[in-house]
């Protein structure tokens, strides 16, 4: 299904840079095109003009590498930046949800079922 050799690796809230890698490694072993969807993103078509050849490549790219990143979230995540239209939106909006310093402010996500030793 996505040629990236198995599913997109998991982000649960923690740990985004490690995850944020193997997420650029996996959209890059899908195809190059998906890594640059997220990371640079392509053009916006024309909104009253009908698709040229290269903006349907385009957004047919777009939507996969958008898939394999909403593939990779968990549902606390992935309601937090569901809305986007682009991948690279989401791409930005996620790379966003940081602190200043750099750390992860996913990690609030309560986790009522965790397991906690004793």
């Amino acid at each position: 299904m996505s040629n990236g050799d198995g599913p997109p690796p998991m982000f649960d809230g923690d740990d985004f840079p490690y995850w944020k890698i193997r997420m650029e490694s996996y959209l890059e072993a899908c195809d190059t095109k998906c890594l640059k969807a997220a990371t640079e993103g392509f053009t916006p078509p024309a909104k009253d003009a009908a698709f040229t050849p290269q903006e349907q490549e385009n957004e047919k790219w777009n939507a996969k590498a958008k898939n394999h990143i909403f593939r990779g979230l968990c549902k606390e995540v992935f309601n937090r930046v569901r809305n986007h239209k682009t991948t690279h939106a989401l791409w930005k909006e996620l790379c966003a949800l940081r602190d200043e310093n750099g750390t992860d402010i996913f990690r609030p996500f309560s986790r009522p079922n965790s397991f906690r030793g004793v």
